[in-house]
């Protein structure tokens, strides 16, 4: 998809697949699963509700005076215990009817939240399950916090009908997913690297600040003040 603006140059915008479907249906086709493999009375349902519980969010007291070397430091050390984990992920057994396709432009996710587009629609505050359709997919839980029919006569050409615009709050309910999209959203955040005429223009620019005092007084000396 490429968009054109006064520029004679396209500027192409990523756009990701998406799978949505709602947690409540998640949660009935896995006990539907397990009572296949076991009987009723064998079932654990306390390990069901654990699995699917809202976890509470640690916060960390941050230390004042850190140096970039100690925070470089402890962002390697974050960075290499994301790589020991082993995170395991499965779509449930749904009907085909139970999930929805959705589309994402990259510029419109974060670490918080999610803006996008869906062939469904969702209520205000339900629980939904939202799996990036990528070469290693992923998914995560979000709660709905907006949802409305989109446009009927946009003019966006797609195999599927996106009629609806999303906005949903993620909430990591399972573990690992935190660390799945914190990956996921590095990989895709652009890295500028500075050419030599940035560069020079910056030291330059620096150079003209640092004016000493006496060497900008010299030249044009403030008018005497009478008291």
């Amino acid at each position: 998809m490429a968009l054109l603006a006064t520029s004679k140059d396209p500027v192409f915008v990523k756009k990701i697949d998406l799978r949505i479907w709602l947690l409540r249906d998640e949660v009935e086709s896995v006990l539907k699963e397990r009572l296949k493999e076991k009987s009723k009375d064998d079932i654990d349902l306390s390990t069901l509700a654990e699995e699917y519980r809202s976890k509470p969010v640690e916060l960390k007291v941050l230390e004042g005076g850190k140096g970039k070397e100690e925070e470089e430091k402890q962002k390697d050390q974050e960075n290499s215990e994301d790589e020991k984990v082993v995170i395991r992920q499965c779509r449930p057994q749904l009907s085909l009817e139970k999930i929805y396709a959705g589309s994402l432009v990259i510029s419109e996710l974060n670490m918080s939240r999610i803006h996008f587009f869906s062939s469904g629609h969702f209520l205000e505050g339900q629980a939904i399950v939202i799996e990036f359709m990528i070469p290693q997919k992923f998914i995560i839980n979000a709660n709905v916090i907006y949802s409305h029919q989109f446009n009927p006569r946009s003019k966006i050409i797609s195999t599927d009908k996106f009629s609806y615009r999303i906005a949903a709050d993620f909430t990591f309910l399972k573990e690992g997913e935190r660390t799945l999209l914190r990956k996921f959203v590095g990989s895709i955040t652009p890295h500028i690297q500075k050419s030599e005429k940035m560069e020079k223009e910056e030291v330059e620019d620096e150079t003209d600040v640092n004016i000493s005092p006496d060497e900008s007084n010299s030249d044009n000396p403030l008018p005497e003040q009478e008291a």
